[in-house]
């Protein structure tokens, strides 16, 4: 069991935020988009769906950080580090320009939410 006090809940709580905020912006997006452009349909057949997943384990583990544990946050973060690699072969162009630079910016903003908790657990 990783030590719940070397996390701060702030980096919790941005974490779980910046996760949840990705999310239903990208679901958004989605809903306004064209349907018949291609990336459409993979998004919501293959991203979306594992998205969705991760979302339900980071708000899981934030409620398990809350009770004492954080072992799965600090799993939770730690695969979260990688999330821009994950979606690197996705597309964003169904967005628009404005919206794909929003996205890309709160993919940012998950991954170096997810760094700071990692971070607070190695110290």
């Amino acid at each position: 069991m990783a030590q719940v006090s070397t996390i701060p809940p702030q980096a919790v709580d941005r974490f779980a935020h910046t996760f949840d905020e990705f999310v239903t912006t990208l679901r958004t997006a989605l809903a306004l988009a064209p349907e018949e452009h291609a990336e459409v349909s993979r998004w919501q057949k293959k991203a979306l769906p594992l998205l969705n997943r991760d979302l339900d384990r980071v708000n899981a583990a934030a409620k398990s950080y809350a009770a004492g544990d954080a072992g799965p946050l600090v799993q939770a973060a730690s695969s979260a580090l990688s999330l821009a690699k994950d979606l690197d072969g996705f597309s964003l162009s169904f967005a628009g320009e404005e919206t794909a630079r929003q996205l890309e910016e709160k993919l940012r903003f998950v991954v170096m939410a997810a760094w700071q908790v990692v971070s607070a657990n190695h110290a």
